[in-house]
């Protein structure tokens, strides 16, 4: 179609414009964007990469939460096994590991190379997303073994490095 434009045409690296505005950092062009019927969010560059990858790369907070609210694939992994959790580990980004937490990311998944997230956050040198981690880990163990009141206990924790409460 003359005078048509495919808003999710690739470059030479596979990336597609909503990637290279993020790269560029111009935060309302993305929102524009964003708001494009037949937009794909969770579009791949050619190395696995997805936009909200490169939103948590960049540090970008306010890019990542506007993704995350368009349903941005939380749990997608790029060609060396890393996803979202993983870049906001390596970025030592708690606010965005708390985000995608919160929206229900896979803190266990384990990696080709036999990494969960928290064995890279200890490897990372990273001892609050470590705790934080560690306390994820046994309130999920808690629940499987159904022992309510540790749990609560483990909940309540939880919801401290969250920032709020709960009784």
């Amino acid at each position: 179609d003359e005078g048509s434009f495919d808003i999710n045409m690739r470059d030479y690296r596979g990336r597609t414009p909503l990637v290279v505005v993020i790269q560029q950092n111009l935060i309302n062009m993305i929102e524009l964007m964003v708001s494009i019927d037949g937009i794909d969010i969770n579009a791949r560059c050619n190395n696995g990469d997805t936009a909200l990858m490169h939103a948590i790369e960049l540090g970008n907070r306010s890019i990542v939460e506007s993704l995350l609210s368009c349903h941005a694939d939380i749990n997608s992994h790029d060609e060396k096994g890393w996803n979202a959790t993983m870049m906001s580990i390596y970025a030592s980004d708690f606010d965005i590991l708390k985000s995608l937490y919160l929206r229900g990311a896979k803190m266990d998944i384990v990696y080709d190379d036999d990494y969960t997230a928290l064995s890279f956050a200890s490897e990372c040198k990273e001892s609050f997303l470590v705790k934080f981690l560690v306390l994820i880990q046994s309130t999920t163990n808690l629940i499987d073994l159904k022992l309510t009141q540790e749990y609560k206990k483990y909940k309540n924790m939880i919801n401290s490095f969250l920032g709020f409460y709960y009784d």
